[in-house]
């Protein structure tokens, strides 16, 4: 009788360990925190290609445009030119490539230092989000929880697009490894 009380209360904690790990899971899909933006899903890729004109503005009605780098309707807006030289790096990926990238993942920022523009998502990786970006999100509320996607920029070799899931807004970053 003892030793089956014992399994039964083994089997019960273990039951209790793997289900924590089971429900962040179903948080990092978005179960418990869904996307307010772009019709309350996360986008797909941005395909990239040759863009040489200014960035495209989202025309809302009545002459108004929003001018912000933003996702609506799985329609990014706001692409910098693929020539600009902002944007050029001598040594693109310098600190690795990261992994974690694309609609599947969805990031927490676990630390953020303003003054550097620097910010750590969980797994220690770190981030610099672009000078002339930072003006757009630094009122964000980087530390409120699960987010942000990743994704890579398809017309700028060695940056990133980190996306808030929130706001539709995304802003361009460098990633700086572990």
């Amino acid at each position: 009788m003892k030793a089956q009380v014992r399994l039964i209360s083994q089997v019960c904690a273990l039951v209790l360990v793997l289900a924590v790990p089971a429900q962040a899971q179903q948080r990092r899909a978005g179960g418990h925190n869904p996307p307010r933006a772009n019709q309350g899903h996360i986008p797909s890729e941005p395909r990239g290609g040759p863009w040489r004109g200014a960035p495209e503005a989202e025309r809302i009605g009545a002459g108004r445009a929003n001018n912000l780098p933003h996702v609506n309707h799985d329609r990014w807006y706001g692409r910098d030119r693929t020539d600009d030289p902002r944007y050029r790096l001598a040594r693109p990926y310098e600190h690795g490539r990261f992994d974690g990238v694309g609609g599947s993942f969805r990031h927490e920022v676990v630390r953020i230092d303003r003054d550097q523009r620097r910010l750590w998502v969980t797994g220690g990786f770190s981030f610099v989000v672009a000078t002339w970006d930072w003006p757009i999100c630094a009122d964000w509320c980087w530390d409120c929880g699960d987010d942000f996607v990743i994704y890579n920029d398809p017309d700028h070799l060695g940056w990133y697009l980190i996306y808030n899931v929130h706001t539709g807004v995304y802003v361009h970053a460098t990633y700086m490894g572990s």
